[in-house]
């Protein structure tokens, strides 16, 4: 393969260093290019004039993809003209490049889809803007409206530093036409971290956290500038905030764009600013990977990113997978003497140390000139450092900067600080943490979400079952289920709540658990199984659970959950869907998961079951503990999220698929005995606890006994005979 990498800053060196370990690639051209990839032999740079002029290049060369690196070319339209000759590249078209050209666009798109990010207003006029500072105070942020290079931002601290902002821009013509309209927004204060997904106009595909650092002296002093180092993965993005900004933020982002005719491609880039409280607001979008945040993620990343390129372009991301080095990348930037304001170029530069395994150097501000590498931009060179914690990546990175030397050079010595502080063990006192009761009021409220949105599908209510066990000195506990039957869609399913309580673990759930004994218990979850008419339309099994014994610092506790599609009798782009969705749910909280659970499912599915194998697996998981307790049930409520998003878009697709009688007597032979068994055995129960000699003695009340014939039976030779005795062999179809 040809690959042109359009750009010349350190993002783009990144972009091309990553690509050219590819064993597919046959060449990288880069369009300006810079000094690190004219004298590396993998490279070759070509000029960039326009759009156009390196369309016709591209086209001549025969070029099989183009990726797209800076604003500038994608604000032009750089992806509309080589989309319109047919040529395959990655990056956003000019029309939703508007997220980043115009900060007025962004804001009013934020408010229009209910996207968390501070209030604004957008001025032309200086004495507007003027009066409006007044009335609001500082600090307050002033963003020049277009394309600033990243210099286009005030965070004003007091009222002279914002009037001054406000005059540069609009009236001392500061940054020419990028300021001629500014947007003045409220001061949020707390942690900023950069969150980077690729988008393929429908499906998202998320890179590894990364935190830049804006300000150019240490201590965050100074004034702002495109970035003077960053580092991956960032801490303060934890698995949970993770899945809330990808639902919160990211999500609504890309079906806004689509549902305002606008479907958005490329990288995506989110600066979001986390609260003292933990929430997550929007500053900015940004529609390509951030620079310097490309550095370290690119030097983390261990799969063929050419793969996970020609998938974005063909619309198949929820078919990639990303594998990252465990280590943490940390970067430093070394910028020119003067940056930002005016910084000096025409240094010679010397002393870059060879790339190891430990580091690695990319160029940004560079040229080569008569066989001499000199500086040429603002932000020179930014060396990442990789080791298995932040504080030796950060020693790696400075101790290889000692050896680099250009007149004027000017770097932070304190990149990745706020990383690097001991942030102690994960507390495990439930007491002080999420309680019981928000567990609780979370599984209701998930019951509800998935009720309503089955009932929707359906057409036809869920009928309630609630009940009570009252104390009797063992035992206490209630429940709630959501019951259909003879519905148009669903011949029968239950969606149950259960909640149990009792003053100590009876011996014999205690005696491989020791620790257990004599301890005051409650255990809760939400299970559904649902029987489709329909035989084309799959039976699903999904639940959520947790238990607790004790409490304060020496509570006992796990968390458990799976979805299965079982016994299966449908299609393996389905399978495909609802392994992607389960995936996609855990992929915040570490890249085994996945495939763990979905091991664990297959081995327990995939056991003989009366002679047969009982279908396929999603995921499942038990005993689960190893995140700590906040962000152990932080992962189990992103699967018990997805739920809808993993089983409803199927069901759409297979509902009307004609189907014979021989389809339906097998389906009612095949599904039978498990709808049978989990509707009886979930109901009013632990929903999964009691396996592995855990909780099996608790007592729970069981709901009357739904009875199924299994008369039927497959013919020896036919098509269902062979179904059922080899029915989709174990494999993971993701």
């Amino acid at each position: 393969m040809k690959i042109l990498v359009v750009g010349g800053g350190g993002r783009e060196h990144a972009l091309a260093w990553k690509l050219a370990q590819s064993k597919r690639v046959e060449r990288i051209l880069v369009s300006p290019g810079n000094g690190g990839t004219a004298i590396d032999s993998n490279f070759r740079n070509i000029p960039y004039e326009s759009p156009e002029a390196l369309a016709d290049f591209a086209q001549q060369e025969h070029i099989d993809l183009t990726v797209v690196g800076p604003e500038a070319p994608l604000a032009a339209g750089v992806v509309d003209v080589f989309r319109e000759r047919g040529m395959r590249i990655f990056g956003p078209t000019k029309a939703a490049a508007q997220l980043e050209s115009s900060k007025d666009f962004a804001k009013a798109f934020m408010h229009r889809h209910d996207i968390p990010t501070a209030a604004y207003q957008t001025f032309t006029d200086a004495r507007q803007a003027h009066a409006y500072l007044d009335k609001m105070g500082a600090p307050i942020v002033i963003k020049a409206d277009g394309l600033a290079a990243g210099k286009g931002v005030v965070v004003a601290m007091n009222f002279e530093e914002a009037h001054e902002a406000v005059d540069r821009m609009l009236e001392g013509n500061w940054l020419g036409n990028a300021g001629a309209r500014v947007v003045i927004e409220e001061f949020i204060e707390g942690e900023e971290a950069s969150f980077i997904v690729m988008v393929d106009g429908l499906h998202v595909l998320s890179l590894a956290t990364s935190q830049d650092h804006k300000r150019l002296g240490d201590g965050d002093t100074g004034p702002n500038t495109g970035g003077m180092g960053a580092y991956s993965p960032a801490p303060v993005v934890t698995p949970a905030l993770h899945a809330r900004i990808m639902r919160e933020i990211i999500l609504p982002t890309v079906r806004g764009m689509a549902s305002e005719g606008i479907p958005y491609t490329g990288f995506l880039y989110a600066g979001v600013m986390i609260d003292k409280q933990g929430n997550p607001r929007t500053l900015e979008f940004n529609c390509r990977m951030g620079d310097p945040e490309t550095q370290p993620i690119m030097a983390r990343l261990k799969s063929d990113f050419t793969d996970t390129l020609e998938h974005a372009v063909n619309g198949t991301l929820d078919q990639a997978e990303l594998q990252w080095d465990r280590r943490t990348a940390l970067g430093v930037v070394l910028a020119a003497h003067g940056y930002p304001e005016k910084p000096l170029a025409g240094d010679i530069i010397t002393g870059i140390p060879r790339e190891t395994d430990d580091y690695v150097t990319f160029h940004a501000g560079t040229k080569l000139q008569d066989g001499k590498l000199l500086t040429s931009g603002g932000r020179v060179l930014c060396v990442v450092g990789l080791a298995d914690s932040v504080r030796v990546a950060q020693q790696r990175a400075y101790d290889a900067i000692e050896h680099i030397h250009f007149d004027g050079m000017q770097f932070r010595s304190d990149i990745g600080y706020r990383a690097a502080d001991p942030r102690g063990p994960m507390h495990t006192d439930i007491s002080s943490d999420v309680s019981a009761e928000a567990i609780r009021g979370y599984l209701l409220d998930l019951q509800q979400r998935i009720v309503a949105g089955l009932e929707e599908a359906d057409g036809k209510p869920f009928f309630t079952d609630a009940w009570e066990r009252p104390a009797d000195g063992k035992l206490r506990g209630d429940g709630r289920s959501r019951v259909i039957e003879e519905g148009a869609l669903f011949e029968r399913g239950g969606v149950n709540f259960s909640h149990v309580r009792g003053d100590a673990l009876p011996p014999s759930a205690s005696a491989s658990r020791p620790q257990l004994a004599g301890k005051g218990f409650e255990a809760m979850g939400v299970s559904l199984v649902l029987h489709p008419r329909n035989p084309h339309v799959p039976t699903v099994h999904m639940n959520v659970r947790c238990f607790i014994a004790g409490s304060g610092p020496d509570a006992v506790w796990w968390f458990g959950g799976g979805m299965d599609l079982t016994p299966y009798y449908g299609k393996a782009e389905d399978c495909r869907h609802f392994h992607a969705t389960c995936k996609q749910a855990l992929a915040p909280y570490g890249e085994d998961k996945y495939p763990r659970f979905k091991r664990w499912c297959d081995e327990y599915f995939f056991l003989k079951h009366r002679g047969e194998a009982r279908g396929i697996g999603g995921i499942f998981f038990d005993d689960f503990s190893e995140l700590g307790y906040a962000e152990s049930f932080a992962m189990t409520r992103a699967a018990g999220d997805a739920f809808l998003d993993a089983y409803l878009p199927i069901v759409r697709a297979r509902r009307d698929t004609p189907y014979g009688e021989r389809e339906r007597e097998f389906q009612a032979y095949r599904r039978g005995r498990y709808v049978e068994f989990n509707l009886v055995f979930d109901r009013g129960t632990l929903f999964g606890l009691q396996s592995g000699g855990r909780t099996e003695s608790i007592l729970m009340s069981l709901p009357p006994i739904v009875r199924w014939g299994y008369d039927w039976k497959p013919q020896p030779g036919s098509p269902e005979a062979a179904l059922y005795t080899d029915f989709l062999p174990p494999r993971d179809w993701a």
